[in-house]
């Protein structure tokens, strides 16, 4: 393995800072001497990028639709230093990103024990045979989604003998604490009767748990090449749960190896370790149990380890572009992944959702990506039918558990009411949507505020007062007096809200401008559909990464993996090794980002190259 030779943090030797020598682009005076008018950069000033990614206008099919969303479509253009960049492939193999998610305590949760804390009860788990079938499931999902407690399923006992019954009634409990069960008779025949718990009910439910155990078993779930929610849906097949009684901190990476921490309602973890003997690609371990389930944004961050294969630059030009990354930092961007990557962009749908355009917003998640392609025969026929029916049962394999499916149902279910079709879409995804339109807005301002105003604090920028607290209250307005004890990582920008302020300078107006030609106003943001209302944040414009270091490997066979998963780490497996005479190179990047925080972004900083799907795939045959 070639170690870069730079990554001493003391003693500042002169190798290492002839290796990092070069300047930032939009090269400004540290000083902040003069507190005189805001002087803006002229577009002479600007470095051209020499691998822009095509714009919307340039990258199109000929008949107005998307070949493939790029860079430049959602605002991602500049970069905050001169250096060229160089080419490689990112993610040619799920196993080149590995994520690792770091809790509130600023810990790297890791896969390090799969078996469950001593004195555990153990509930067998079986995966033949069971007492609730898939449809049984859909409709005990479908009771909880409809949140109506007047309402009831009755499932049928198919063997009608006291050990069925009550085997039944324990699987309806460990799929909801919701629930509650009794046994009725109708027409002779016997029947499991399920409604949401009374107190009473709720009361039963807790018999069996432990009274001195908290309530959550949390662990850790490493992933590999899985999206979290697919996981989660998987677990709760084989132990017949509802997806409802887990909690996580936050999504990660898909194609990627990932560690993060989840929490569950009242399951033992000896139930759950059971799973690793017939999961694939998934382990849960190092269980214990805690009083507060897990919230969306309960992490300080995610430590990144990244492998760039057959890159083209040389060592010393990778060397220098990591350096910047460590010393300088990358623009905030919110990523790729935030917009999707199907020909119908999320923040179009965001858009249409915060014009009150139900029936837009339901054509554009249906709508067909390539007519001509065999697999969206169902798109097409939902296109020319408008009918749900027909289209679920022309549903894909890869599409039982997604938002069109959801979507469908809910259309069947009221198709008169598309509000109340599109609340069957989980509600995070539905809220994906609006945050994406928030992030292009964000994307689109933090580009031109740095073409206009370069990489220092000026008057009329944003900054948060160092107090904790809520974000949204601390935002206060740059002033000739600040400029002094503020760097460019202390600025920010806001989402787009109707309960944040905005910069006083040009691009406060253009925030406006920019949503007024999407047919958006301020009081827009502020939907009488609650769960689409947006109060708006703030988001730093430059980010540091922290724990930096990298190395360049010499590589022959690009099958082989490049890292070590904490599963192989577990399982004693020897780590990678460089291959001296190598004909193929790579650059192996690790580094820890805050919450939200694209590393695809950092990646992007130090190569200068696209990281969109389509051009990700114009380069690779992954």
């Amino acid at each position: 393995m070639e170690e870069n030779p730079s990554l001493k943090r003391d003693g500042g030797d002169e190798d290492e800072l002839e290796t990092c020598s070069k300047k930032p682009r939009f090269q400004t005076d540290d000083s902040n001497s003069d507190s005189g008018p805001i002087e803006k950069f002229q577009d002479s000033d600007v470095v051209t990028i020499k691998e822009e990614a095509l714009s919307a206008e340039e990258n199109n099919d000929g008949d107005g639709g998307l070949v493939g969303l790029r860079e430049a479509d959602v605002g991602i253009v500049e970069y905050v230093n001169e250096e060229d960049g160089f080419q490689g492939v990112l993610k040619q193999r799920f196993q080149d990103f590995v994520v690792n998610e770091r809790n509130k305590s600023g810990e790297v949760v890791r896969l390090s024990n799969v078996e469950p804390p001593e004195n555990d009860v153990e509930t067998p788990v079986s995966s033949t045979s069971p007492v609730l079938n898939s449809t049984d499931i859909d409709r005990l999902s479908g009771l909880i989604e409809s949140n109506n407690r007047s309402s009831s399923v009755n499932i049928m006992v198919l063997k009608d003998d006291k050990e069925t019954r009550t085997k039944m009634h324990e699987a309806v409990r460990a799929f909801s604490s919701k629930l509650e069960s009794s046994t009725i008779e109708v027409d002779g025949q016997k029947m499991i009767q399920v409604s949401f718990a009374t107190q009473e009910g709720r009361k039963r439910k807790n018999a069996g748990w432990p009274k001195k155990r908290p309530e959550y078993c949390k662990f850790a779930l490493y992933k590999e090449n899985k999206d979290i929610n697919d996981v989660i849906n998987i677990i709760c097949k084989y132990l017949k749960m509802s997806t409802h009684l887990f909690s996580f901190a936050g999504s990660k990476d898909k194609r990627a190896i990932t560690v993060q921490e989840v929490t569950v309602k009242k399951v033992f973890a000896t139930r759950l370790s059971q799973l690793n003997k017939v999961l694939r690609g998934i382990k849960l371990g190092n269980f214990s149990y805690v009083k507060t389930p897990l919230s969306l944004g309960d992490l300080s961050g995610n430590h990144f380890i990244v492998v760039l294969r057959n890159v083209t630059g040389e060592d010393g030009a990778m060397n220098s572009a990591m350096c910047s990354l460590r010393d300088v930092g990358f623009i905030n961007y919110f990523g790729m992944q935030r917009f999707g990557n199907s020909l119908i962009a999320t923040h179009q749908v965001g858009r249409a959702i915060l014009l009150r355009q139900w029936n837009e917003v339901i054509d554009l998640i249906l709508k067909p990506r390539s007519e001509e392609d065999e697999r969206d025969r169902w798109r097409v026929n939902w296109k020319q039918t408008k009918d749900a029916r027909s289209t679920l049962e022309m549903l894909p394999s890869n599409k039982r558990h997604s938002a069109e499916k959801e979507l469908l149902l809910g259309i069947l279910k009221n198709s008169d009411n598309p509000i109340y079709a599109l609340s069957y879409i989980p509600r995070t995804t539905r809220m994906m949507y609006v945050h994406s339109y928030q992030s292009k807005i964000w994307n689109a301002m933090a580009t031109k505020r740095i073409q206009e105003y370069g990489l220092k604090p000026v008057v009329g920028d944003l900054a948060l007062k160092a107090n904790d607290g809520d974000s949204n209250k601390n935002a206060y307005v740059v002033t000739d007096s600040d400029l002094n004890e503020l760097k460019i990582e202390d600025i920010v920008l806001p989402q787009p809200g109707y309960n944040i302020i905005y910069p006083t300078h040009s691009i406060g107006d253009q925030y406006k401008a920019m949503m007024e030609e999407d047919g958006v106003t301020l009081q827009s943001l502020k939907h009488e559909v609650k769960e689409y209302s947006l109060p708006g944040a703030y988001r730093k414009i430059i980010v540091k990464p922290s724990n930096v270091n990298w190395s360049i490997l010499k590589y022959n066979d690009s099958l082989l993996p490049l890292t070590q998963s904490d599963l192989e780490v577990f399982e004693g497996k020897a780590p990678p090794q460089s291959v001296t005479d190598g004909k193929l190179k790579a650059l192996k990047m690790e580094f820890s980002l805050p919450p939200s925080s694209y590393a695809t972004m950092a990646v992007r900083e130090v190569t200068k190259m696209d990281t969109s799907a389509s051009f990700q795939s114009s380069i690779t045959n992954y």
